[in-house]
């Protein structure tokens, strides 16, 4: 009996069992359906095995809430951490950003790497030196790295030492060199070390934030223009040679313990004679071609193992070693490393010194800008008295002037059948060149005084309502007098040059003018209300006496053309009692017209010159004091809760590694 040959669907069967299923989404699906161009190409490229190193089960696929998934903090460093992350929002126009996240990085591990800086003040090859005597192992023989370090001078960008299990150089990114060493010293102590050139006028400058967030610099275009990254570092040590960092240490000595102390930063001076005990705890004297030399003995034989010791011992480069393992090691299992805890400790009080200078120099502005009592508001108040004396004076001598002149005895009353037509002109006349104009100019010149002294600020108001330039507020309630008695209606900062009539609009300010309206409303006013009303007057006044005189006429006609025995001058006396009746009632109501508009308008130029020297001096005593900045102030406030919250939280801490 002949084998029969299996069939399609064995063979796939088979491949199903031998290999595990492949998963592929339906976005992955469609794509590869559009890529083979049929279901046909689909079918046939799924059936051809594929190799099982590629294939992927669907669990193994990590889910995408992996992607920001939380970091894990340990439950000890959990509150300290969460008062830090707030300083992002709350306190980030105050903290040093660069800072803030090195902190955060080292409480995200119990374990964390501890950076420090080698800065050189006078050359780089100083530090390299002594990194390598440092980290170099005298049992063995030179390594790569020894001898890259010792070269390593010759580049202008920084460079970071790390510990590797191998030894590699990356040396392409542009902002600096990454050199990894199986080093000892580097993985016990997880420590990186910085090795950078810097300059004294860049430490003295900022003295915090140059020595322990450095900043290194890096090509941002062709045509050579070059920009700082901050790097921030656990501890700074400040390298010196000879005689020159000694006079670079004794400027800077002192300004390391008052600012940051000695833990945080060391200068190290590297000198050419024997080194005793070292003068000062915040400066190392290092001999590092004394321990370069003990290193080569010991290389050369192990019999100089006495001499090493001498030697290495002598030069102190121990000691640069015992500053950089110091507070690598935290203590128990809940203690915080003692470097990271001198890094979250300067951050906070860097932090609340930035908050307290902000509220001292926001306390002098504000001094500064309010006015004191002195000679300035006394030879202001002084002006304002002498303006408003003149201008009292002005308003009554022009008035008496001008309705004594000539053209204003034009609107007599027995000259007013052909000057009806006059009226409004010559009164018109009369505001427009003598009322209050050099009130006005003196006005003027004492708003500018009070503009130099910088008391044109914003009256204050309640809420809801808009501020309105000092110039401009609304004058104190005035008794109104009616447009019936010729009176003038009280005159308020909405009365403007720009709309003159409406009366229910607040007083708008129009940048143009720096000096009170008041003066010129006033005058507008009157030419626009009371004029128009005096001649309306003066009008009605001729045309009922024009009317008067009329009927007695038409009277006397009547009776002498129906009484024959009436004679012609029996019936001019009618007319001429009728003339006379409407002469003298002109004449009483046209005076009295005439009267109280001068009344009018003097009384008016009286209030308004009283409303201007009131507000003027309300000016000069009440203002000149700017409101504070509440929304800075409130800022401020949250930066100095949050700066206690944390130091609670590191102090909590603190107790309970103490009590573990």
């Amino acid at each position: 009996m002949s084998q029969r040959a299996p069939s399609a669907r064995m063979l796939i069967a088979l491949r199903a069992s031998l290999y595990p299923q492949k998963f592929v989404c339906s976005s992955c699906a469609s794509k590869r359906t559009f890529a083979n161009g049929s279901k046909t190409a689909l079918r046939r490229s799924w059936m051809r095995p594929a190799a099982p190193t590629c294939l992927r089960r669907a669990s193994q696929i990590a889910p995408v809430t992996t992607v920001n998934a939380q970091k894990s903090i340990a439950p000890e460093y959990r509150e300290i951490y969460e008062a830090l992350k707030a300083f992002e929002d709350s306190a980030g126009v105050y903290t040093n950003l660069s800072q803030l996240q090195l902190a955060l990085r080292g409480l995200e591990s119990r374990d964390s790497v501890v950076r420090v800086a080698v800065l050189g003040l006078s050359n780089q090859a100083g530090p390299h030196r002594l990194v390598r005597a440092l980290l170099a192992d005298p049992l063995l023989g030179e390594a790569e790295w020894e001898r890259i370090l010792e070269g390593a001078d010759q580049d202008g960008r920084a460079l970071l030492v790390r510990y590797g299990e191998t030894f590699a150089y990356e040396k392409s990114h542009p902002l600096l060199r990454t050199l990894t060493i199986p080093s000892t010293l580097l993985e016990k102590h997880k420590l990186e070390l910085l090795l950078h050139l810097t300059s004294a006028s860049s430490l003295a400058e900022d003295s915090s934030t140059a020595l322990l967030v450095p900043g290194l610099d890096i090509r941002t275009s062709a045509a050579g223009r070059i920009s700082s990254v901050a790097y921030p570092v656990h501890k700074t040590i400040l390298f010196g040679k000879g005689f020159e960092g000694l006079r670079e240490a004794s400027r800077f000595s002192a300004l390391v313990v008052d600012s940051e102390g000695p833990e945080m930063v060391k200068i190290v001076v590297d000198v050419d004679w024997a080194v005793g005990s070292q003068p000062e705890k915040s400066v190392f004297l290092v001999n590092v071609t004394q321990g370069e030399k003990a290193i080569k003995e010991l290389r050369a034989s192990i019999r100089h193992s006495t001499d090493y010791e001498h030697d290495w011992l002598g030069s102190h480069v121990s000691d640069v070693g015992l500053y950089l393992t110091a507070g690598t090691v935290a203590g128990p299992p809940s203690a915080m490393k003692p470097a990271l805890r001198n890094l979250v400790s300067v951050l906070l009080a860097d932090t609340e010194a930035a908050v307290t200078l902000q509220e001292n120099e926001a306390e002098r502005e504000s001094a500064e800008n309010v006015v004191s009592e002195t000679n300035t508001r006394r030879s202001l108040h002084r002006a304002i008295t002498s303006w408003a004396e003149l201008a009292h004076t002005e308003l009554r001598d022009e008035l008496e002037t001008v309705f004594s002149s000539r053209s204003w005895r034009k609107l007599a009353w027995w000259k007013l059948p052909w000057r009806i037509d006059d009226v409004e002109m010559i009164a018109s006349e009369v505001l427009r060149r003598t009322y209050l104009i050099n009130a006005e100019k003196g006005l003027i010149f004492v708003a500018g005084r009070m503009e130099e002294a910088g008391l044109l600020g914003q009256i204050p108001t309640s809420a809801g309502q808009q501020s309105k330039p000092l110039l401009y507020a609304h004058m104190e309630d005035i008794p109104t007098l009616s447009v019936s008695d010729l009176q003038p209606t009280p005159v308020s900062g909405s009365d403007s040059l720009d709309n003159p009539k409406d009366t229910s609009q607040p007083a708008q300010s129009n940048p143009l003018y720096r000096w009170p309206q008041d003066i010129s409303a006033a005058r507008l006013h009157l030419l626009q209300v009371t004029v128009p009303a005096l001649t309306a007057l003066a009008q009605r006044f001729f045309l009922s006496s024009i009317s008067t005189t009329a009927l007695t006429g038409a009277l006397s006609s009547l009776v002498y053309l129906s009484a024959p025995t009436t004679t012609v001058y029996e019936a001019g006396v009618i007319v001429a009692l009728g003339l006379t009746w409407s002469a003298r009632r002109l004449q009483r109501q046209w005076e009295e017209a005439r009267k109280d508009w001068m009344q009018g308008v003097e009384l008016e130029g009286k209030r308004v010159l009283d409303a201007v020297e009131k507000r003027c001096r309300a000016i000069v005593s009440e203002a000149g004091q700017r409101k504070p900045d509440m929304a800075a102030a409130e800022e401020r406030s949250k930066a100095k809760e949050r700066v206690k919250r944390a130091r609670e939280a590191l102090a909590k801490m603190e107790e309970q590694s103490k009590e573990a």
